[in-house]
């Protein structure tokens, strides 16, 4: 499977969906242009075909790539307020953000897990919190749940405020966001569902 959440500081070249999705263009484009020179020459069928061909190439490993990006980034988003919450019991109980952590990488959090024990392991290589924050935030572009919520913690964290309480109220926000971005893209597929009818 592909991990669609790669750190790019630390992984010089281009990732795997960059790869598929660039090698697939140039090998759809090589076939539209063949397909239309085979088209000129007269032979209809197979230029109209090769045509086709590209086109679906050229599309097909893209639409695809988004689709799995956009579930896993949905299942993060569902895990995630579980997973604040749990934190927050964590700290609560008087454990360190460390041990936290290490608490929560023994916890099924689905698709989440991987990038909680990335957090964790920096966090055991002695990299301040925020820093290791601000590295999870990064690799949650795809997700603007999960960044305003971890941008909530590292300014709550650097102002020096209760971090149990900030952290505990992010995983309301975060439930609440995420039920309003859901309504806003099922409302929006709506309206242009209606409009490609009318089109």
């Amino acid at each position: 499977m592909i991990d669609f959440f790669q750190n790019e500081d630390y992984e010089p070249g281009m990732s795997s969906q960059k790869k598929i999705i660039y090698g697939s263009a140039a090998f759809g484009a090589a076939a539209i242009i063949l397909g239309m020179a085979v088209y000129m020459l007269g032979s209809i069928r197979i230029g109209g075909g090769l045509l086709l061909l590209g086109l679906i190439t050229v599309v097909l490993p893209y639409g695809i790539i988004n689709f799995l990006k956009n579930r896993q980034v949905r299942q993060m988003e569902d895990q995630f307020p579980s997973f604040l919450n749990d934190l927050a019991e964590s700290k609560r109980g008087g454990m360190t953000i460390l041990d936290a952590f290490e608490s929560a990488t023994d916890t099924d959090y689905g698709r989440l897990n991987n990038e909680i024990n990335k957090v964790f392991q920096q966090l055991t290589w002695g990299i301040p919190f925020p820093r290791v924050m601000e590295r999870f935030s990064k690799r949650m572009k795809p997700s603007p749940v999960i960044q305003e919520s971890l941008s909530i913690i590292i300014q709550s964290f650097q102002s020096g405020g209760n971090i149990t309480d900030t952290i505990d109220s992010v995983s309301d926000n975060a439930s609440n966001l995420r039920e309003v971005l859901q309504n806003k893209r099922s409302q929006l597929k709506q309206q242009l569902f209606i409009m490609y009818i009318i089109y």
